[in-house]
């Protein structure tokens, strides 16, 4: 009989899986739970022939205990974790919505990590084209090491930083946690280009852990009596009790910064933007504990104070999309505390008030023609604000979010944005990659979300590529090298002359633009135009300098000479590490030519000075005679 967890994972898919899948999953529940009995597997496996039972047994006790020595991290023991993979499972169900698959492979995880099945095994078991793909997913989620115990990294690191001084123990623990994030992160790369779900996994993961160390870390900063209520009143189930925390203060920290400063921007690369949000949030509750509390009650106070006017708001949409026939689904919404929190360090102010574009209303229509038939409507209805119309339809961002944003005069004269799109754009922007699984063959859209998602694929063998480039032996480096390339949060989007969308970091240059264009472009970049708007609204086309800051929008043109090479001062206006290190290398193998240029060309001038026209190579005897 299914227990409460597995009756609450099957409820949970029933809103946006099909039957069949759902009936897949359901299939898979029962695997698992079959599996937990070690005598029915062991008579299972005595059936089919292949080995004796007490051969068999023998055999996955030696290589569990094998297992257990050579990587004590490891989840080993599938009773013990069995609500732990409930709980991934219900995360990806719930904040992913993830494919049967990809919940089969995670619900069958552990059986196949404590060797009591095969991946041939659950093949042959699940069946058909479902079981064949299950088993390539669990062969992937095992090959990169993607799902471990909770804080079990965390655990180790802590564990190992015991000799000597406190401080000497805090140093090398954290070195040991930039190695492990680095190694974490480079496996992870790898395991995208080989199937995406390896990062929805480790997200999923990531989330879960977060929720429970949030509560470890509030018991550390405001003590185990503020947490007794909350104890009492919670529905989480990864709730940690206040009188046990599982992690130390320092564990916490290093789990948020981590969440921070990687799998929050990842998700929001992968187009899951409410995953992103909680996992942002999560991590700045427990790194700033006193913000957080002061931001949550501002915020709960702002909402309360303008819950009429957000009302109001929302009635006048709604009137002005029934006037024009449109069915539409209208929203509106504080943005999530850790944006407003980087918001107020910005400005330098703790007036909620002054925050512009703090509120945000949603406009969710049919079709992409009722989008810009909204858009229009709207600006009717109140002026826009110069330069915050943004069409990430016809321009859609890197990981396939789509939709319409303008920032408008509100009522009472007050800013706020509001955005449009299709349903079906509304659950990519929250779901991201992982609806490219369950959208397959449906509709005309399935090409393009295929294409979506090979593209996203293509990407991550490049940031793979790029985390390899950089590493050069130095974890550290080569984590700050794809923080600053990969999971930057602020983006500008230009275009190549063939309409290619580029996304690159705030503040990028030309040079940054050819060298992610391709190596052989940035290495002969001999001058850069670029298409843009005057302050009139016309287009112009203009030469820029190598460092010129690239601006939303713009269509950049290099223009490539073959004598033309990077030099010293490239360095200098290339502003991502990519770019520098490639520049660097090509200095370092240059060096000795790019010498014997410069010292010519000084040659020259200094010739030039002294009224010889002749260049170096061209001089006699007679002219060098002084």
């Amino acid at each position: 009989m299914p227990s409460k967890e597995e009756t609450d994972l099957l409820q949970a898919i029933t809103s946006y899986l099909p039957p069949l899948d759902i009936e897949h999953v359901r299939r898979a529940l029962d695997y698992a739970r079959a599996l937990q009995d070690t005598e029915r597997l062991v008579s299972r496996s005595a059936g089919a022939g292949k080995r004796s039972a007490d051969a068999r047994r023998s055999e996955r006790v030696d290589k569990l205990e094998k297992s257990e020595k050579t990587d004590p991290g490891k989840v080993t023991h599938p009773q013990q974790d069995a609500g732990y993979v409930i709980g991934v499972a219900q995360t990806l169900a719930d904040a992913i919505h993830i494919d049967a698959i990809s919940l089969a492979a995670v619900l069958l995880y552990q059986a196949v990590e404590s060797k009591q099945v095969t991946q041939d095994e659950i093949r042959q078991g699940l069946g058909g084209e479902f079981g064949e793909a299950v088993a390539q997913t669990l062969a992937n989620i095992e090959l990169f090491d993607t799902l471990q115990r909770p804080g079990e990294t965390l655990r180790r690191s802590a564990a190992s930083a015991t000799a000597g001084s406190i401080d000497a123990a805090r140093s090398r623990s954290r070195e040991r946690q930039r190695q492990q994030d680095a190694e974490s992160l480079r496996k992870m790369f790898v395991g995208m280009t080989e199937d995406p779900r390896v990062a929805v996994f480790k997200i999923a993961d990531q989330l879960r852990l977060m929720r429970s160390i949030r509560e470890a870390a509030d018991y550390w900063h405001f003590g185990a009596s503020s947490h007794a209520a909350a104890e009492a009143t919670t529905t989480d189930s990864s709730y940690i009790p206040a009188t046990t925390p599982t992690w130390t203060a320092d564990e916490c920290r290093l789990a948020a910064k981590e969440t921070r400063d990687i799998y929050a921007p990842l998700a929001g690369r992968l187009g899951m933007g409410h995953v992103e949000s909680e996992l942002d949030d999560l991590a700045f509750a427990v790194l700033e504990p006193d913000d957080y509390a002061w931001l949550s009650t501002e915020v709960t106070n702002f909402i309360q104070e303008r819950g009429s006017y957000v009302e109001r708001v929302c009635d006048i949409l709604r009137k002005e999309m029934r006037s024009i026939g449109l069915t539409a689904e209208i929203s509106g919404r504080v943005k999530h505390l850790a944006s407003i929190y980087r918001k107020v360090q910005r400005l330098g102010t703790r007036d909620l008030s002054s925050l512009y574009d703090i509120l945000a209303f949603r406009i969710i229509v049919p079709t992409t023609a009722d989008c810009y038939m909204a858009l229009g409507h709207v600006h009717a209805l109140w002026k826009p604000m110069d330069g915050r119309i943004k069409d990430f339809i016809a321009n859609p961002k890197s990981n396939g979010y789509q939709s319409l944003h303008t920032t408008v005069f509100c009522l009472d004269d007050r800013l706020a944005e509001i955005q449009i799109r299709t349903r079906q754009m509304h659950e990519q922007a929250e779901y991201g990659v992982a609806m490219h699984w369950y959208y397959k063959d449906v509709g005309d859209s399935a090409s393009a979300q295929a294409k979506t998602l090979q593209d996203w694929v293509s990407q991550a063998k490049e940031w793979q590529q790029e985390l390899q480039a950089a590493g050069s032996g130095n974890a550290e480096y080569a984590l700050e090298s794809v923080k600053d390339n990969v999971l930057t949060k602020e983006q500008i989007f230009v275009f190549t002359p063939a309409g290619d969308v580029k996304e690159l970091p705030a503040g990028a240059t030309p040079l940054d633009f050819a060298y992610l264009v391709h190596t052989d472009v940035g290495n002969h970049v001999a001058g850069v135009r670029i298409l843009t708007t005057d302050s009139n609204g016309r287009l112009v086309r203009k030469l820029v300098p190598l460092d010129y800051e690239l601006k939303n929008g713009e269509v950049i043109e290099i223009i490539k000479r073959k004598d033309a090479h990077p030099t010293r001062d490239w360095l200098r206006g290339a502003r991502t590490k990519s770019a520098r290190d490639k520049i660097g290398r090509y200095l370092k193998a240059h060096e000795r030519d790019i010498d014997l240029q410069i010292g010519r060309e000084r040659l020259d001038r200094e010739l030039r000075s002294i009224g010889i026209r002749k260049g170096f190579d061209d001089l006699i005897d007679e002219d060098l005679d002084w």
